[in-house]
């Protein structure tokens, strides 16, 4: 009895600590939303020209790629298992890099940073809802599927015009089909973390997406950045803060179930918020935002409070 008392606190101490290393992530993505956007300004990006903003996002990856690369190498076995996963680790590249940060690079120009992170849960929301019938360690929980209806509610009520009609730009299109990108890429991460360090998994997919968006770029003849000592500043700041939760994200994904860390995710506008209103002076205290953030948090508070099976959280 004593040891199956001791199990149970292990068993919940480990629980309490990979929520809180998803939610430290939702702080550091929070934070990169209006942080991209004042990178726009402090290196002088055009946000006309998409080339440009390709560039920009590719320069951001590639260091980013390069930095988590060396420090898997360094510190791990990395290179453990790389060869049976390099298909999924381009994939995760091409999906969760290139695709997913050109939409959401170029989305971000129209969309104001709070509201993009929201419309972002479109993704997670059809993860949660379907990902029982196609990844078999994933269970039908009725839980998750009302947290992520009420979380997703909230992300329409931020969209409600004030006649009353739910309202989606050429942006708001962007930003949702980046998030369904970035579901893509977590299956093949998913997939690749299994036999590969997820850190050297990380580097290497942002490496080679960073590559790519940086030789797309100059093929459509992007101006280059100019890096005034405030832009490498913020871009020094994006880069360490990409770096630190794309690990800890992959991490915990070897730990924790997918349609759970994306319930998690939920609480990411709510910092993305918080971050657009200090940082780029947002109005997010409106009636409307408030209600989204209720209904988000309490998405969250219900989709993460059941059980799992197979010792994954």
């Amino acid at each position: 009895m004593q040891i199956a008392s001791k199990s149970l606190e292990k068993s919940k101490k480990s629980e309490v600590k990979y929520i809180c290393l998803v939610l430290l992530v939702m702080v550091l993505w929070g934070f990169l939303y209006p942080a991209v956007k004042v990178g726009y300004k402090a290196l002088d990006i055009d946000t006309s020209n998409p080339p440009q903003i390709l560039m920009f996002a590719g320069t951001r990856f590639f260091i980013c790629g390069a930095i988590i690369t060396l420090i898997s190498v360094f510190t791990q076995k990395g290179a453990v298992g790389l060869k049976n996963n390099i298909f999924p680790i381009l994939c995760m590249g091409l999906l969760g890099i290139v695709v997913h940060y050109s939409l959401t690079y170029i989305g971000l120009t129209f969309v104001d940073s709070s509201k993009a992170a929201m419309l972002k849960k479109v993704g997670e929301l059809l993860y949660i809802c379907f990902s029982f019938l196609l990844i078999r360690e994933e269970k039908f929980m009725i839980t998750k599927v009302i947290g992520a209806f009420i979380g997703f509610a909230g992300v329409i009520a931020l969209n409600i015009t004030p006649e009353g009609r739910v309202s989606f730009s050429w942006g708001d299109v962007m930003i949702v089909l980046a998030s369904i990108s970035g579901i893509s890429a977590s299956l093949f991460c998913k997939k690749a973390i299994k036999k590969t360090s997820p850190i050297m998994v990380t580097g290497l997919s942002q490496l080679f997406g960073g590559m790519v968006l940086i030789v797309l770029a100059r093929l459509l003849h992007a101006p280059r950045i100019s890096f005034s000592p405030e832009g490498v500043l913020i871009l020094c700041c994006i880069c360490l803060a990409s770096i630190i939760s794309y690990c800890i994200w992959y991490y915990a994904m070897g730990k924790v179930l997918l349609s759970k860390m994306y319930i998690l995710k939920f609480a990411e506008p709510f910092f993305a918020c918080i971050f657009g209103a200090i940082m780029l002076k947002e109005n997010i205290f409106t009636l409307q935002y408030l209600f989204a953030f209720i209904l988000l948090i309490t998405g969250v508070a219900i989709g993460v409070n059941n059980k799992s099976k197979k010792g994954k959280l």
